[in-house]
C-alpha cells in the first residue's frame, strides 16, 4: 500500500500525479524554449523530436524498447509508438503533463452550514 487511508482521504495520491504534471509542464517549456531559441538564431524552425531527444540520452533503451515491443509485446504496436516519437518532445511531455494537472479532482462533500433550529 503507497498511502495510509489518511493520506488517501486527503488526496496526497492525487498531489503527487499533479506535481509529476507540473514537472512534465516545465521540461515541455524548457525544450520549446530551445526549440524557439535555436528557431530565432538559425532562421528556421525545426522541432527536436522526442525519439531524438531519447536516443541522445540512451540509444540502448530506445533500440531495446522496440525490440521488446516487436517481439514480445504486439508487433503492430511499435508504429503508433514511433509516431509519438517523431513528434516534437515539448508536445508529448506537455499532453500527460496537462492530463494529470486537470485530472478531475475528488468531489468534496458539500455540506449546507447548520444554523440550529428556527423557531
Amino acid at each position: 500500500m503507497l498511502w495510509t487511508p489518511e493520506q488517501r482521504e486527503r488526496g496526497t495520491g492525487l498531489t503527487v500525479l499533479r506535481v509529476i504534471g507540473w514537472l512534465l509542464i516545465a521540461a515541455a517549456l524548457v525544450f520549446l524554449g530551445r526549440d524557439l531559441l535555436a528557431w530565432h538564431q538559425g532562421g528556421q524552425w525545426a522541432a527536436t523530436s522526442a525519439g531524438k531527444v531519447w536516443y541522445g540520452i540512451s540509444p540502448g533503451s530506445l533500440n531495446l524498447l522496440q525490440a521488446v515491443v516487436e517481439r514480445h509485446i504486439w508487433q503492430p504496436l511499435w508504429p503508433a509508438i514511433l509516431w509519438i516519437l517523431l513528434r516534437p518532445v515539448w508536445l508529448v511531455l506537455a499532453a500527460p503533463g496537462l492530463i494529470l494537472v486537470f485530472w478531475p479532482r475528488r468531489q468534496r462533500s458539500r455540506r449546507r452550514p447548520h444554523f440550529g433550529r428556527l423557531r
